[in-house]
Order: C-alpha cells, then sequence, then structure tokens
C-alpha cells in the first residue's frame, strides 16, 4: 500500500510517468488515487493563500495544553480573603438564626380597659373575661392552637374560663401564677402582689419567685405578696362574699366582716381611706350592704351600729373613733 501511495505522489508531482509507475509497483488502486489527488488538490490551494504551518509550534502548543488539563488545580487564597470569607458565612449564620428566632417568637394580643370603665371580653375559647378599671389583658397568639391557653395580667379582671381539659388555662401576673381547667374567680395584680378570690371550682395558684403551690376552692382567697414574703404563699382564707362583687354588680353584702375587711374593701374600689383611733377598732364586726355609688352612707351606718364616731378628714379620708365596739 505504501508503494502505491509513493507512486501517485511522485505522479502528481511530475517526477514519473503513469506508464513507469506501472512498471514499478503495478497499477494503482482508482478509487486510491482518486482521493489522494484531491488531498493534494487542497494542499495546493493552502500554498496559494500563503498559508504555512508551523508543525513545531503547534504541536509544542497541543503538549503544554494536555500537561495543563492533567495536572491538579489547586487554588491558594490570601489569608485575608480567607478570614473575609469567614466573616461572611458567619454574618449570614447570624442573620438567619435572628430571623428564624424573630420569625417563630411569641406574638400577643392586647386587650385594655379604659381609666373610668368596664371591659367585657369573650375569649375564643368562649371564656369570659370582665376587666376593671385600667386592667390590660395579653393573649398568647395564636390562641386556641397552643397546648394551654396562656394570657398575662395587669391589673383586676374577673374570668369564669370555658372547661377544657386537653387546655389548660393559665395566667401569669408579675409575682404570681395561675392554672385552671374551668372555673370562675377574680384576679387582682399590680408589681407588688396577685389576689385570686375563688367564686366556683379549684384554682392553683403558684408564687413565681419559689415556685410554691395552693389550690384555692370557691369561698377562698390567696394572695402572693411579693414584698412582705417573696419565698411563700400567704395562706389562703375563706371569705363569705368575694370583695370583687362590689366592682361587677355594684354591691357587697358585708357580714360579720371586720372593718379591716371593710378599710381593704373601700381602699380598693372606693378610693375612700379608712383609718382608726386605736387598733381594737379594725377588729371590731359589722354587718351591712356597701352600694359602690354611695359607700359613705354604708360607713355612717356601721359606725353608729357599732357605738363609734365617724370624722371627716377630707373628701377621700375618714377615722373612725371610740373607745371599742359595741358587741
Amino acid at each position: 500500500m505504501e508503494n502505491k501511495i509513493r507512486t501517485i505522489v511522485r505522479q502528481l508531482k511530475g517526477e514519473t510517468s503513469v506508464g513507469s509507475s506501472a512498471q514499478q509497483d503495478g497499477q494503482p488502486d482508482a478509487q486510491l488515487e482518486k482521493d489522494i489527488a484531491k488531498i493534494w488538490e487542497k494542499s495546493g490551494q493552502y500554498q496559494k493563500t500563503g498559508f504555512k504551518p508551523d508543525v513545531e509550534q503547534n504541536w509544542k502548543r497541543f503538549q503544554a495544553r494536555i500537561q495543563a488539563e492533567e495536572a491538579p488545580q489547586i487554588r491558594v487564597f490570601p489569608l485575608r480573603r480567607v478570614l473575609a470569607l469567614a466573616a461572611g458565612f458567619l454574618l449570614l449564620a447570624t442573620v438567619a438564626w435572628w430571623w428564624t428566632q424573630s420569625s417563630t417568637a411569641p406574638t400577643w394580643q392586647v386587650i385594655t380597659a379604659d381609666a373610668n370603665g368596664i371591659k367585657k371580653v369573650t375569649l375564643p375559647d368562649q371564656s369570659l373575661v370582665t376587666l376593671y378599671k385600667g386592667a390590660r389583658l395579653e393573649l398568647h397568639q395564636p390562641f386556641a392552637q397552643h397546648q394551654q391557653r396562656l394570657v398575662r395580667l395587669e391589673g383586676e379582671a374577673f374570668f369564669d374560663i370555658s372547661r377544657d381539659p386537653h387546655k389548660p388555662f393559665r395566667i401569669e401576673t408579675a409575682d404570681g401564677r395561675i392554672e385552671v381547667l374551668g372555673t370562675s374567680f377574680n384576679v387582682r395584680s399590680n408589681n407588688q402582689l396577685t389576689e385570686v378570690e375563688v367564686s366556683t371550682g379549684k384554682v392553683a395558684i403558684y408564687n413565681r419567685a419559689s415556685n410554691a403551690k395552693t389550690e384555692l376552692l370557691a369561698g377562698e382567697s390567696g394572695l402572693v405578696d411579693a414584698l412582705q414574703q417573696p419565698r411563700k404563699l400567704l395562706q389562703k382564707r375563706q371569705v363569705q362574699e368575694l370583695p370583687s362583687n362590689l366592682w361587677r354588680t355594684g354591691s357587697l353584702s358585708m357580714q360579720n366582716s371586720s372593718f379591716e375587711e371593710v378599710k381593704l374593701t373601700l381602699e380598693r374600689y372606693a378610693s375612700l381611706d379608712l383609718r382608726f383611733s386605736q387598733p381594737d377598732i379594725a377588729q371590731c364586726f359589722v354587718s351591712g350592704t356597701i352600694h359602690l355609688d354611695k359607700p359613705l352612707a354604708f360607713l355612717e351606718n356601721a359606725a353608729l351600729a357599732s357605738g363609734l364616731q365617724l370624722d371627716k378628714i377630707d373628701d377621700k379620708t375618714f377615722l373612725l373613733k371610740g373607745t371599742g365596739c359595741t358587741k
């Protein structure tokens, strides 16, 4: 085959004739001769245009390219750039964490009562809450979708809780916590104390500082006083009628109640300051009905029935004095 090709090339270059080639190596293959002639013709066109391939230089480029592709790719970053990348990743991680925390942080719906009025609210679970003047109630949202029904209270409110054994109702105050399933009770809360009066059912009250717990039944009250006894719950006591009834109904029946109880009730709901000329008077017992629209009338009648004198110091301050109580 090689001799045939050489013969054809010599023929194309004019170095030999067709006859001589046939004598030297026999007759070349017709198709092979056509193909080589075509290639020869094309190469002649490149020569006419001045194309002169640099075979040696192209071979060197080819070898360099092969070596570059086979060599491992190693990139060296300056230390400053590495630190900048690390700081960037840290910043992204911090932003992602903050966004996750903020997007999952609990939200609260705020309900307030006007300073001069009482507000009644029906919660999503159909529990009823009556807010006393200036009270603030916060509902953890979404209220009906948590494992417990959670609210915060500042001020005073009466709760009539819809029973749900699977979702306890929880009230958080500044220093106490109240938990129930379904009952009715009154809560009074400020920065110093949390007082609970139970109307129906059973209520568990906790001191948040020590997690001490006391259970209250209907007709009982309990008090968490953060200033006087921060580490334990004050002893619960039995009450004949809830003092909180006065602000909800406008009247309160006091049956064999001490003047000390009357004093606390009037201070709480009528903004009256009742004082005693001697400590024993505070333990005198009295009966009657306090009407919130005319509390002074009750004091006058109670003083008369007890053999005491009621003196007016100013529009909001009164003094009970005498030698003792009429038995």
